[in-house]
């Protein structure tokens, strides 16, 4: 049974913490940045190696996928893997290699072969096409209102939001729009802001671009074509209108993830 954790408190009364799919305690997680992690299993390293202090680490970087390194590590421990199992395990391949289009590497079609064999076709269809909730059409709803668009880029923001997964999914929704190769999304979540950026433009390396504009003040990190970063409040915290919040934090992330690409452009 897996339970999600959405607080630090809800992690109390366990001694051991595995964190999979992440490598930096508090980067894009509820874990506490100063907390504990016993076990690290990611499929790329951290930008900050500093930060990382865990007793097992395995970054595996010739992996596309961290569902491909936990697939390797069931068969070679000949654990069972069920139908349910499979099928989440190939979703998560499916997902992060972009149905294999992208950072795929032989690892993670050895691994979809396997699964594939025992996967629930039917569930996996179901899940991935999910019908659009009356959350998410909202959210983009916002992003569609607040779009601002310079040349080929598109950065805009949704406001608070309850699900910090629909920011994501809105800059996976904007990048299909014509003539838009990169997507920034900027929203507010409890006390944090939220980044979610997406491209298929090959001149831009999103986690790059993320990290050098969001590292300093927050978490970044990421892939060539995606990232996300999280930025603490801080003194906007003090405001009491949320739309002021709102257009503050965007006017700042804004300028910042320009600013980086346009570095880019005349170096």
């Amino acid at each position: 049974e897996m339970r999600r954790i959405e607080h630090q408190d809800d992690l109390k009364g366990y001694t051991k913490l595995a964190l999979v799919d992440a490598t930096v305690p508090g980067a894009n997680n509820p874990l506490p940045p100063e907390g504990k992690v016993h076990i690290i299993i990611d499929h790329h390293a951290a930008n900050d190696k500093k930060k990382i202090d865990a007793d097992f680490l395995d970054a595996h970087a010739e992996d596309g996928a961290t569902s491909t390194t936990m697939t390797r590590y069931l068969r070679d421990l000949e654990v069972p893997v069920d139908k349910v199992l499979a099928t989440a395990l190939l979703y998560g391949i499916r997902t992060d290699t972009n149905a294999f289009k992208r950072e795929t590497n032989q690892s993670d079609f050895f691994a979809a072969a396997f699964l594939h064999l025992k996967a629930d076709k039917d569930l996996l269809d179901r899940i991935e096409n999910l019908p659009m909730s009356t959350e998410m059409l909202n959210v983009v709803g916002e992003a569609i209102l607040h779009k601002r668009i310079k040349g080929s880029y598109l950065i805009t923001n949704v406001g608070v939001v309850a699900n910090r997964d629909a920011i994501p999914q809105a800059a996976d929704y904007l990048l299909n729009l014509e003539g838009i190769s990169t997507v920034v999304v900027i929203g507010l979540y409890e006390d944090k802001i939220i980044v979610s950026g997406r491209s298929k433009d090959i001149r831009v390396n999103m986690e790059d671009a993320f990290v050098r504009a969001f590292g300093g003040i927050g978490s970044a990190g990421g892939h060539a074509t995606m990232a996300a970063a999280q930025i603490p409040l801080g003194i906007f915290s003090g405001l009491k209108e949320k739309d002021t919040i709102v257009q503050l934090v965007d006017d700042a992330v804004s300028k910042r993830f320009l600013s980086v690409l346009q570095e880019e452009k005349s170096g």
